[in-house]
């Protein structure tokens, strides 16, 4: 693949966005995701339900990872700003 399709390519995917940002919410969804899918494992009774959640929390572990090492690697660093807004929900329990 040329460096100007994959350039393209991600120039598509974040719109108005910057790379940050868009690293940002992904590791943010991603975060979600692992918590619903060990929410899943935690309630659900059915063997096969229980090997769903297990595969949907490692693959969700997997992307956390993938976007944490990306971050990492493009000196990505989450401003205490952007972690008060995006994490309010902990402030307001």
């Amino acid at each position: 693949m040329k460096k100007s399709n994959i350039k393209e390519y991600f120039n598509n995917i974040l719109g108005n966005r910057s790379e940050k940002d868009y690293i940002l919410e992904q590791i943010s969804a991603t975060k979600a995701e692992m918590e619903i899918a060990s929410s899943a494992f935690d309630n659900v009774k059915d063997p096969l339900l229980i090997e769903v959640a297990i595969y949907a929390e490692r693959a969700a572990m997997k992307r956390y990872s993938y976007f944490i090492e990306l971050a990492k690697k493009k000196g990505i660093v989450a401003s205490n700003g952007y972690i008060i807004e995006n994490c309010t929900s902990i402030a307001e329990y």
